[in-house]
């Protein structure tokens, strides 16, 4: 009854504002961090909350986890990716992202819609743990500035 959709409305707007959360955090830890560490951090804490919110433990928290490290993750990669590509390759480089994102985009309703909860949600999990591995991968731009954003 009433009970549920209160819970429910509440939970939705938790997770709404993790977005909030996420940026905030990586707002004031990047430069100290550098960005290949907040890539990798972030990325990793969204795998985990998205596997543990679909196997139904700590939903409504391990949801504002994961959205507000997903969150966080893909603002530094936006964030990072002008700064280790060379001016003549970045266009190409963002339009390349940005297609992938859009694949992606396009793939997850049929995952969410086509398997389990466990199912994509383990699925989402082992994606986003590609990106783990990809962004430990990328030179570090912070230190060849100097730190501190400079």
């Amino acid at each position: 009854g009433g009970n549920e959709e209160i819970f429910d409305t509440v939970s939705i707007t938790l997770s709404a504002l993790s977005e909030f959360l996420g940026t905030t955090v990586v707002w004031f830890t990047i430069d100290s961090l550098g960005r290949r560490k907040s890539q990798t951090f972030s990325y990793t804490f969204a795998a985990i909350g998205v596997i543990l919110m679909s196997f139904n433990i700590g939903t409504t928290f391990f949801s504002i986890i994961g959205r507000a490290a997903m969150m966080a993750s893909t603002s530094v990669t936006w964030l990072h990716t002008p700064e280790v590509l060379h001016t003549s390759y970045r266009g190409t480089g963002h339009a390349f992202a940005n297609g992938v994102a859009r694949v992606g985009a396009f793939l997850c309703p049929y995952v969410v819609g086509n398997f389990s909860v466990k199912g994509a949600g383990t699925i989402i999990s082992l994606v986003t743990f590609v990106a783990v591995f990809a962004a430990n991968k990328l030179p570090e731009s912070v230190e060849e500035r100097g730190g501190g954003g400079e």
